[in-house]
């Protein structure tokens, strides 16, 4: 009677080859973790950006409505902007350091007129919003005829008015430099937000 006995090599080359085949797959299995995590961390971080990009653009549109209405203050520039439009009135930034707007946020601009009524998370939205830039500059004078019939007393009266444009940056969770004003593009985050919007309006000083 004859025994069989294995072939101990045969034997270690197969499980050579098995412990091969095993770390391929589990390389195999690593990657498509890795990549189902980016792919996942990227549309977490758009989602975000997106969800607060409404916020950004408030603030622009406050900085906006608040670059208009220093265009009527009579206080002695740069706190008001009546000065400003009767004179030679240069492009001017009125969000940047020593001007009105400079460090605005939404925070004020969403009291309520029967005082602070808002939730300890609201007031944490409102306060990471932010204008870094409100520049106004004039573009043309013009001047409207107000006169009514040929030969009345007021034929030929006409008024006055300045052509504005104002671009306002709102930001919202964005991180700054020490100069209050410019994006420090390597602390930005995924809850970041920008928004620039441009307004161009006719002005009655």
């Amino acid at each position: 009677m004859c025994l069989w006995s294995p072939n101990m090599s045969t034997l270690k080359k197969q499980s050579g080859m098995t412990l091969v085949v095993t770390l391929l797959l589990l390389l195999s299995l690593l990657m498509m973790a890795g990549a189902i995590s980016y792919i996942t961390m990227t549309y977490a971080n758009l989602a975000d950006s997106v969800t607060h990009k409404p916020l950004a653009i408030d603030a622009a549109e406050s900085c906006i409505d608040k670059g208009f209405e220093w265009l009527s203050d009579t206080k002695p520039f740069p706190a008001g902007g009546n000065e400003w439009v009767n004179g030679v009135g240069a492009t001017t930034d009125i969000a940047r350091s020593g001007f009105p707007l400079y460090g605005y946020s939404i925070m004020t601009d969403t009291i309520g007129s029967g005082g602070e009524s808002r939730t300890a998370p609201l007031l944490n939205i409102a306060g990471r919003t932010r204008c870094n830039s409100v520049i106004l500059e004039k573009l043309a004078s013009l001047s409207v005829g107000t006169g009514t019939e040929i030969g009345s007393r007021d034929y030929g009266a006409a008024t006055s008015s300045m052509l504005i444009r104002i671009r306002a940056s709102g930001l919202f969770d964005v991180p700054l430099l020490t100069d209050g004003v410019s994006i420090d593009n390597t602390k930005w985050r995924s809850s970041s937000s920008q928004a620039k919007i441009e307004i161009v309006g006719e002005f009655n000083p």
